[in-house]
């Protein structure tokens, strides 16, 4: 109702988010690449970091992924890193 507060952990505010990522992508062929990211609030913050924990049923269709990483997809590999290189750059 409008003007209720909601108090939330951080943590279920996560789990809600997994909720809605697997229920999304719970009818099709998507796959879901996760990476953390130095700002999280609940997540380990030195770099680099561990993945983040799946708190729900596992799923084929999440990967969690550590920061930084490489995946391959079609014989392709891609690079992540969550960090904004520029940014640091940039404040030199």
């Amino acid at each position: 109702a409008p003007g209720e507060e909601i108090v939330l952990k951080f943590e279920e505010v996560y789990e809600l988010l997994c909720h809605r990522v697997k229920t999304a992508i719970s009818n099709g062929n998507t796959k879901v690449l996760m990476v953390p990211s130095q700002n999280d609030v609940f997540h380990h913050v030195a770099f680099p970091q561990p993945p983040m924990p799946w708190p729900l049923e596992k799923d084929e269709n999440v990967l969690m992924l550590p920061n930084p990483c490489t995946f391959e997809v079609n014989d392709i590999v891609f690079g992540v890193s969550a960090n904004d290189i520029i940014f640091s750059l940039s404040c030199e």
